[in-house]
């Protein structure tokens, strides 16, 4: 837990360090350290305690220390924190410049010896990555957290943790990429929360334009800033959340996040192989779900199966009960996610409520976001066979996940976030051989064969050259035996 919380809080006190630049180097950057001389009888043990720091986190910033043998009248630097800084208030504080900081400086690697066994010659080029998320560096005085609150962090109390995991999957992805012999330097800047004049001030650094690639956590006002920057200066842009298709007229852009018509054409593909003998109900409402959405069902389900019904919830709800079959099967394929909560919450339970009325063989596919209503207990989606599609979700029977899962629990003593962490993995684990094996070549064939390590795949498409690269892999999970089993991957 001690380890955790002064890695978290270093990476925090780093960025603040450098308010004025806003930007986290992890390869040449400059650090601040205390001075501490040692007294008589004070071992490098004591020293550390005295410091709220790990006996590790003093011999990571003084390299070559024998932990066994400090002198009396000997200076060790101490890295400074959030709660140890105002021990010296003046006195022995150094800034130490130029200093070369090693790329596991937020977290020790246990082997440090790199493989050149797998090395090739393009892995020798230096990638240079630029990330920008929402760090709240500027609400780093809230942190007060210690071995006995450690899960408030979880909770969400603070916002300098709501995206953090983001960062923290990239770099055991980096860590990994860097035993294999690639050669990256990642530049971190504090986004804010939608904040265009931080976000300006990043693009202004000196290095951005020589970026191989950036990857912005960041929301809509902030990201058109950052596309335009890649647009004009030919820099791949990875997007890591959104949905929205707008994004791709930069054809410089991957979007990771596959669109609703990605789902679809996935959700056609398994009900071609899984589920041909169904009856198919496809339920949609003209004032939500896009017409384009609707119209590639209409002509896509002709194709694979005639047994199908596409139904209009608002003009016909009642109806709903007359296409359920009385004798086979039925795959009810649900379309509506109302953007009210509330008023999702209560047409899920409506549509739940009266599939299980029908008493009849249903498997019911809709949005996962309904296993996390309280009104929806697990019986009855079990009861439905339920199903959803995602491109990411921490499935533990992936054997990927888990050894990911291993890894940031060694490195940070805690469980991944649902989302952020695996996320920012991936794209590393991606994206850093691609662009070392293609270089400038990496937006006309993002294909990559060899993603033995990656939690989810990509399966890039686009429209035309003119355009962005939009991953289209979905996974299809369903609840058997009241857990989450992956069925299907496309």
């Amino acid at each position: 837990m001690e380890k955790l919380k002064h890695c978290l809080i270093l990476i925090l006190c780093v960025l603040f360090s450098l308010y004025a630049g806003g930007c986290l180097h992890a390869q040449n950057a400059s650090e601040s350290y205390g001075i501490h001389v040692v007294q008589q009888g004070q071992t490098l043990y004591s020293i550390a305690k005295s410091y709220f720091l790990s006996v590790d986190d003093v011999l990571e910033a003084n390299k070559g220390l024998d932990k066994s043998n400090i002198k009396t009248g000997q200076s060790i630097k101490i890295p400074l924190t959030v709660r140890n800084s105002s021990l010296f208030e003046g006195k022995n504080k150094k800034q130490i410049v130029s200093e070369e900081i090693n790329t596991d400086a937020l977290f020790p690697a246990k082997n440090k010896n790199k493989s050149k066994t797998d090395a090739t010659l393009n892995k020798n080029r230096r990638l240079k990555v630029a990330m920008l998320l929402p760090l709240f560096y500027e609400n780093i005085d809230e942190l007060a957290f210690n071995q006995y609150n450690i899960d408030e962090r979880r909770a969400g109390k603070y916002k300098c943790f709501s995206y953090i995991g983001f960062y923290e999957g990239a770099r055991i992805a980096l860590d990994n990429l860097e035993k294999q012999g690639y050669n990256v330097s990642l530049y971190v800047f504090d986004s804010g929360e939608d904040d265009t004049n931080k976000v300006n001030k990043a693009l202004q650094y000196p290095q951005m334009k020589e970026m191989d690639m950036i990857v912005p956590l960041v929301f809509k006002n902030s990201f058109n800033l950052i596309s335009k920057f890649s647009g004009q200066n030919a820099i791949p842009l990875i997007n890591p959340m959104s949905q929205n298709d707008d994004i791709l007229s930069n054809k410089y852009v991957f979007k990771i996040q596959p669109d609703a018509m990605a789902l679809s054409s996935s959700l056609i593909k398994y009900i071609e192989q899984k589920q041909s003998s169904s009856h198919i109900l496809v339920i949609f409402d003209d004032k939500t779900v896009p017409m384009q959405v609707v119209n590639y069902w209409k002509e896509m389900l002709p194709k694979i199966t005639d047994k199908w019904t596409i139904l209009n919830y608002r003009k016909s709800a009642g109806k709903i009960k007359n296409y359920i079959s009385k004798t086979g099967s039925t795959f009810v394929v649900n379309l509506i996610n109302k953007t009210n909560e509330k008023e999702n919450k209560a047409y899920a339970q409506s549509l739940i409520n009266t599939l299980l009325q029908t008493q009849g063989n249903i498997t019911l596919f809709a949005d996962y976001s309904w296993m996390e209503f309280t009104s929806n207990d697990y019986k009855k989606l079990q009861d439905l066979n339920f199903h959803f599609a995602m491109g990411y979700y921490n499935d533990y029977t992936n054997p990927n996940f888990a050894n990911f899962v291993k890894q940031y629990r060694d490195n940070f003593k805690t469980d991944p976030d649902r989302i952020y962490a695996s996320i920012g993995y991936d794209i590393m684990s991606y994206f850093i051989p691609l662009a070392a094996q293609k270089g400038g070549l990496l937006t006309e064939n993002p294909e990559m064969k060899d993603g033995k390590h990656m939690i989810n795949r990509y399966r890039f498409y686009r429209k035309d050259s003119s355009c962005g690269w939009q991953n289209r892999n979905t996974t299809i999970y369903k609840i058997e035996d009241y857990k989450i089993k992956s069925e299907w991957n496309y």
